[in-house]
Parts: C-alpha cells; structure tokens; sequence
C-alpha cells in the first residue's frame, strides 16, 4: 500500500466510451509512474491485453520499473502466450478474468463467445506457472444455468487450484439490452435500486425461483471458501516452487477473510473488514 491506479487504455466498455478503444502513449504512463513513486499499481482497464502490440511494448517498458501491479484481461491472452511471460516478468502478479460460465451457451448469450471454456484449465496453468495468481469472475443466473449446470461449475473449479474466484448474480443493468429485454419479457419484478448490486435477484430465472438462485450463489460462493477447500489450495501453495512462501500466510488470511464475508451473506467485493 498504497497501490496506485493508472488507466493505460479505454473504450471496452462501449456503453460508457463508445466504440473506439484509445490508447495513452507509453511514455506518458512510465512519466506517472514515475511521478507517484508507489511500488505498486493497479492498470484498471477493461482489458490491458486488448491490443497485443501495445501490450508487448507496454510490458517491455515496465519491466524496467521494478514495480508490481495487477489488472483485468481477457481469456484471449492465450492466443498470444508470450504475452503472460512478459507480464509475469514486467511485474505483474494478479489477472482478473471475467469467464462468466463455462456453458457454451451461456457465453454466447452475454456476447462472450470468444471464451472457451475447454481451455480454461490451460490458461490457469499457464499463469499459475508465470507466477501470475489469476481471480475469475463468473456469473450466476443466465439462462442455461440450472442445479446441475452449477455443481458442474463448482467442481471445475476445485479440479483447477485455483486459488480465488468472485461470483456475481446476473443483474440487468439499466441502460443495458438485458434490461430492455428482461423488462420487455415481464421478468423484472424489483425496481428498488439498491438491490442491483450483483447479489440480489431482481428478475425472474428460468430455472430457478428467485430465492432459489439468492441460496444457490452463497451456497456455492461459501462451498468454494469452505474451511476443506482453504486448506487444499494452501496444501497446493506450499508445493508450487513458484509461490514465494512468505506470501503464504497473506495467501490464508485473504480466503478466511472471503470465508467470513460470506458467512454474513456480504458480497466480498463490498470491501471493509466487518459491519456494525
């Protein structure tokens, strides 16, 4: 601490930025790097890997930096395997990955066809082995999930290691085609906006009855940070030779942290440390 954030690229998001994607010359981030002076960063765009050209350049010059930083990417950095190398050597230690599902279908649905879901398990390997500690976001709730779907899901990802994964209710977002769609079908029957906060269910599933759905993600949220399951991956830790040891014991204190929060039912992205 204190981790700095720094936008090298934007217009992912085309709701918000449009359909062009900008990029901030590379020698303007090394100047704000060097202006801040912090040993760590974090890269908070949409996905820092999204031109492979600019993102070598990037990663090469930041390798002389000695810093440490994290940032969102997409599942396609396989197709540019080198890229994980350099972000492994320029400093980077964490990737959030928006996988969402692994049903084809539901992929499809949420205009994320480009993730395979067959090679999700190379890809963690991958950047397990760089030394690149990868969180996968997935969501609940799409069309094709239903009780199988999701146990079918959970079992992926023991199967993995990996060591941390954010789950999130599907919400449709106002503004947003799901929403338009979701109201047009008559499946939005919760208008008070402070439940769309991507653990509530506000709509109607299909497979599901709303409270059906609500138990089902913290069952499975608090089955992925179950006491059993902490232990196993932190078994897997000690015997990885490329997860520095004294990491270990802020490795443990993170997932009981996870574990606690959702005891509670509070998502662990809501940050802070309890609630009074």
């Amino acid at each position: 601490m204190p981790r700095m954030p720094i936008y090298t690229t934007r217009g992912c998001v085309s709701k918000f930025f449009g359909r062009s994607y900008r990029f901030k010359p590379i020698e303007n981030v090394l100047k704000e790097i060097d202006a801040t002076g912090a040993d760590s960063y974090v890269f908070v765009d949409d996905n820092i890997i999204c031109n492979a050209d600019f993102s070598e350049e990037l990663f090469k010059a930041l390798s002389y930096k000695n810093i440490r930083w994290w940032s969102q990417a997409s599942t396609t950095i396989l197709q540019n395997q080198h890229l994980i190398e350099l972000a492994a050597k320029s400093g980077c230690k964490n990737l959030f990955f928006g996988i969402e599902s692994i049903n084809k279908e539901n992929l499809k649905s949420v205009k994320k066809g480009f993730n395979n879901p067959d090679a999700y398990g190379e890809l963690l390997q991958r950047l397990d082995k760089a030394g690149i500690r990868p969180w996968v976001s997935l969501i609940f709730g799409l069309d094709q999930d239903n009780y199988h779907q999701l146990k079918k899901t959970m079992e992926f990802f023991k199967k993995t290691n990996i060591g941390y994964i954010v789950l999130w209710v599907l919400t449709p977002l106002p503004g947003t085609e799901l929403y338009s769609e979701m109201m047009h079908d008559g499946r939005i029957f919760e208008t008070d906006w402070s439940k769309y906060d991507l653990n509530h269910v506000v709509y109607t599933p299909i497979n599901f009855t709303p409270k059906e759905l609500y138990d089902q993600f913290w069952k499975c949220y608090l089955e992925f940070y179950s006491a059993n399951n902490i232990f196993t991956r932190a078994i897997h830790y000690l015997n990885s030779p490329d997860k520095p040891p004294n990491k270990f014991h802020m490795e443990l204190l993170i997932q009981f942290y996870m574990r606690k929060q959702l005891k509670a039912h509070n998502h662990p992205y809501s940050m802070g440390i309890d609630r009074i």
